[in-house]
């Protein structure tokens, strides 16, 4: 496909085929308002090497972004995505209210670089992958997710990350963070639970504050972090 520049699609459309733009160069893909369309396929993305914007509809019936929906390409994998995302500049989305779930590694191995959660996002799940080797950079999570999932940033490019107030995360799964470039991080106060190796391997990170309500830390979970840490009084588990 020879596809280029801005793309909208239309509010009536509710079926897109696998990788429906091939490998054009569209570098922003919009959304029409009040569009028809239940969910995002996997392969939606995959190809689009150029994109820069992805803008869904903030009033539309969408409300699932499929697995492997933003898959950089065919080739690409978990022992050379590295070099593949390194290629291409990468681009941001938003997430409306309406999606309330993500497919198992939605973004995994794609060159995303920035998401933006609606304040009043309805998702609850950040589920297993679904981050995982991708070149997202920063992100804020919104304060309706009660769980991120194994491996759900694991890999990935990033360094920051926020939590909207009144935070209702109460699980972090296994290397939920694990080899990140994650330098930083607050978490909530609602976090019960973090499971092994969760920030293992996170060698940027210097200085962590554990949420004062934590009861659990799984095996390994901060190996290789450097600088002071304070275990809570609640804590009644250590792996």
């Amino acid at each position: 496909s020879h596809l280029s520049g801005e793309l909208t699609i239309p509010k009536n459309v509710t079926y897109l085929g696998n990788q429906p733009f091939g490998s054009s160069s569209l570098n922003t893909i919009v959304f029409d308002s009040s569009c028809n369309l239940n969910s995002i396929p996997s392969n939606f993305g995959t190809g689009l090497r150029d994109l820069s914007s992805v803008i869904l509809a903030s009033d539309g019936s969408l409300n699932t972004i499929d697995t492997d929906a933003f898959k950089l390409s065919d080739s690409i994998s978990t022992s050379n995505y590295t070099q593949e995302l390194s290629d291409v500049s990468g681009f941001s989305i938003n997430i409306p209210k309406s999606v309330s779930t993500f497919g198992e590694g939605a973004f995994r191995l794609s060159h995303v670089t920035s998401v933006e959660f609606d304040p009043s996002s309805t998702l609850t799940e950040i589920p297993n992958q679904s981050f995982s080797a991708s070149k997202l950079s920063n992100i804020n999570i919104p304060s309706s997710v009660v769980t991120i999932g194994d491996y759900a940033f694991n890999g990935s490019n990033l360094s920051s990350l926020a939590f909207e107030d009144n935070s209702n995360l109460n699980n972090i799964g296994k290397h939920c963070f694990s080899d990140s470039s994650l330098n930083s991080i607050d978490l909530p106060d609602s976090v019960l639970s973090i499971s092994n190796e969760a920030f293992s391997g996170c060698t940027n990170l210097t200085s962590i504050e554990l949420p004062i309500n934590l009861e659990s830390i799984g095996d390994k979970a901060f190996s290789h972090l450097s600088g002071e840490l304070t275990i809570p009084k609640n804590v009644t588990y250590l792996g």
